[in-house]
């Protein structure tokens, strides 16, 4: 069964910013979001390939949340949601599927998001199906 996704856009209190890829992936119901720090929107075209810092799981609220983050760590606006069709993820590696806007006509995208030498740093790339 799909599941939740969500595209915050984050405003640090010093006016920078980046995106915030939230996933609930199906199957994992009861867990926390899956999180990345990216600076491109995965559903905007002119990438193919961007670094991300993956995050600690986010609370389920920031599927709907928007507004003013506590501890002083600056603001998100939700810029698009959708749902994600496949989710196969192993200690290094994830692929995914997901549609952005609408089922019928939305943005659908796959992914292979790959963890690079060092920890918690990751290459997001998308891919032809």
């Amino acid at each position: 069964m799909p599941a939740d996704i969500v595209l915050l856009h984050h405003t640090l209190p010093d006016a920078t910013s980046h995106y915030d890829w939230l996933t609930s992936p199906p199957g994992r119901e009861g867990h926390g979001l899956v999180a990345f720090r990216l600076e491109h929107r995965l559903d905007a075209s002119g990438w193919d390939c961007q670094q991300a810092s993956r995050l600690p799981e986010h609370r389920r609220l920031y599927l709907t949340y928007e507004g003013d983050l506590t501890g002083d760590r600056g603001h998100v606006r939700r810029v698009a949601r959708g749902i994600c069709l496949e989710w196969v993820e192993t200690p290094d590696q994830i692929r995914t599927t997901q549609v952005f806007g609408p089922a019928n006509g939305g943005v659908r995208i796959s992914l292979l998001v790959t963890r690079l030498e060092g920890g918690d740093f990751w290459e997001v790339r998308r891919v032809n199906v």
